[in-house]
């Protein structure tokens, strides 16, 4: 589908193919560093990515989760409060 969307856009004249992460930085742009396979250790660089997914994903737990453990059980109590 992606290709698609890719095609189609390259096909029309004037249109910015935006990716998930924002428009594509080009190797013409100053900011662009260029790495080499050689210095690149993609066992570390996928290591981070999955701890920075965990991460996220516990947030995101932990957003849904904090409201509800502020709520406590009306079970089981008696009219004393306890």
């Amino acid at each position: 589908m992606y290709a698609t969307v890719l095609t189609a856009a390259r096909h029309t004249a004037n249109v910015r193919v935006s990716f998930p992460r924002g428009p594509m930085k080009s190797i013409l742009d100053p900011s662009f560093r260029y790495t080499s396979s050689f210095n690149t250790n993609l066992h570390m660089t996928f290591a981070r990515i999955r701890r920075d997914h965990r991460e996220e994903a516990k947030k995101a737990v932990q957003a849904t989760i904090g409201p509800l453990a502020k709520v406590s059980s009306i079970v089981g109590k008696t009219a004393t409060g306890r």
